[in-house]
């Protein structure tokens, strides 16, 4: 062991890590522990897994650019799943550009990268699935969407710090959050994996972690993505498939 350092950034191979003795590159499988800069205090190494979450749970406590783009490439992967199913539900008009599912993404890649234009996409699309083009013409946009949502979130620079907290699989979530907010004050949307689902919501910082909802809570609108669409700027929280 070299001893306790402070990380000052984080890529996706390594750290940078100012030590007593010098600035120096640590692997992430080399760091044994994160010292908190709070009260916060983590449970002991040694104990056993019932202060662990399962292996199907996870929590991360992001930024609202975290949340952004998570929100939209949820959907993206959900409009994905749901092309794939009309395509397969779908027979081909003679003719056809594209056929099968695998066409149609290859497609897409053409339309992002600028290969051909959407109008020609959209003509391809509607020889194959018909009244189902709607689904496919609006992934290369929502691909864009995502692009530039994970541009800003590389640009902040705390979602390896936040991730790693995450990883930690706590069951004390309070703990989870507390160390998350050590990363950054702006870490007020809570993003819960669990049984196949997503889970979103939002707490502002000054409010308490509550880890059971009361009737009338504002902060405990549980919402299907599938049903309430994209657009939700009143919902607190949401989960999808």
């Amino acid at each position: 062991s070299v001893g306790e350092g402070e990380i000052m950034s984080v890529t996706e191979s390594r750290y940078l890590v100012n030590f007593p003795f010098g600035v120096g590159y640590v692997r992430p499988d080399a760091i044994s522990h994160v010292l908190q800069t709070s009260d916060a205090t983590l449970p002991d190494a040694s104990a056993d897994n019932t202060d662990l979450m399962s292996e199907d749970e996870q929590v991360l406590f992001g930024t609202e650019s975290i949340y952004v783009f998570m929100r939209l490439y949820v959907l993206l992967t959900t409009m994905l799943s749901d092309a794939k199913e009309i395509i397969a539900s779908c027979s081909p008009k003679e003719g056809a550009k594209y056929e099968g599912y695998d066409a149609v993404v290859s497609a897409l890649k053409e339309v992002i990268e600028g290969k051909i234009d959407a109008k020609e996409f959209e003509t391809g699309c509607r020889n194959l699935v018909g009244s189902g083009t709607c689904y496919l013409v609006a992934i290369p946009q929502l691909v864009e969407h995502c692009s530039e949502a994970l541009s800003k979130v590389a640009k902040e620079d705390v979602f390896g710090s936040l991730c790693h907290c995450s990883q930690l699989k706590l069951k004390d979530l309070k703990l989870i959050r507390t160390l998350s907010t050590d990363v950054t004050g702006e870490a007020t949307y809570r993003i819960q994996m669990a049984l196949g689902k997503i889970y979103f919501s939002y707490l502002p910082a000054d409010e308490e972690l509550q880890l059971s909802a009361s009737i009338g809570d504002k902060h405990a609108m549980d919402v299907d993505i599938n049903e309430a669409g994209d657009s939700q700027p009143d919902q607190k929280r949401t989960k999808t498939d």
